[in-house]
């Protein structure tokens, strides 16, 4: 079989493309050119919007201590909001740490 001049120049693109050969008799050119390509890590991602929904969540139990002191009776309405923030600090706490846990 003749190779072409398209032949070659695939040949070189994917020469050029694959891994290198490094010094170690275990990894053979065969070897590392099927490893899987390197994942990016999305780990900062993740922990910035953990830390905004905290402060978020922080920001909401401050705003609803402040109203609630100001206040002379604590209504039915209150103690479901209050309820309802309870739930949602524990559902955003079980997530990431079932998020973080996962991902090790």
């Amino acid at each position: 079989m003749k190779r072409t001049k398209e032949d070659i120049q695939l040949a070189e693109l994917l020469k050029k493309g694959s891994h290198q050969v490094e010094e170690n008799e275990w990894f053979t050119p065969r070897v590392l050119n099927r490893l899987p390509e390197k994942r990016h890590s999305t780990r900062w991602m993740k922990v910035m919007l953990y830390a905004i929904v905290l402060i978020g969540v922080l920001g909401c139990w401050m705003w609803y201590s402040n109203k609630v002191q100001n206040a002379n009776v604590i209504t039915v309405r209150d103690l479901l909001m209050q309820t309802g923030m309870i739930c949602a600090c524990i559902t955003v706490a079980g997530v990431a740490a079932f998020d973080f846990i996962k991902s090790e």
